[in-house]
C-alpha cells in the first residue's frame, strides 16, 4: 500500500470510516434534538441556553480539570468516581 489510493481499497478502513461517520451524524442529531425539545417544551430561549450550557459548556471546560487529575497518584479512584 505505497499509494494513498490503496487505503481506500482496504475494507477495514472503509468500515471504520463508515462507522465513524454514522456515529458523528447520530451524535449531532441527538444534540440538535435535545435543544429543539428544550425550546419546544419551555418556549424559552433562556432555558434552551441553560440546556446548551449544560450540554456543551461543562464538557468543554473539562480541559481545566484535566492537568490536575493527571497529576493524581491514585488514578483508580478517579476512574471509579467518574
Amino acid at each position: 500500500m505505497d499509494r494513498p489510493i490503496g487505503l481506500l481499497a482496504n475494507k477495514y478502513f472503509l468500515a471504520y470510516c463508515a462507522k465513524s461517520s454514522a456515529y458523528s451524524l447520530g451524535y449531532t442529531l441527538t444534540m440538535i434534538t435535545i435543544q429543539a425539545y428544550a425550546f419546544l417544551i419551555s418556549r424559552s430561549i433562556i432555558f434552551a441556553g441553560i440546556v446548551l450550557f449544560i450540554e456543551y459548556g461543562i464538557y468543554s471546560m473539562t480541559f481545566l480539570a484535566g492537568p490536575t487529575l493527571d497529576r493524581a497518584r491514585d488514578k483508580r479512584f478517579i476512574l471509579a468516581a467518574s
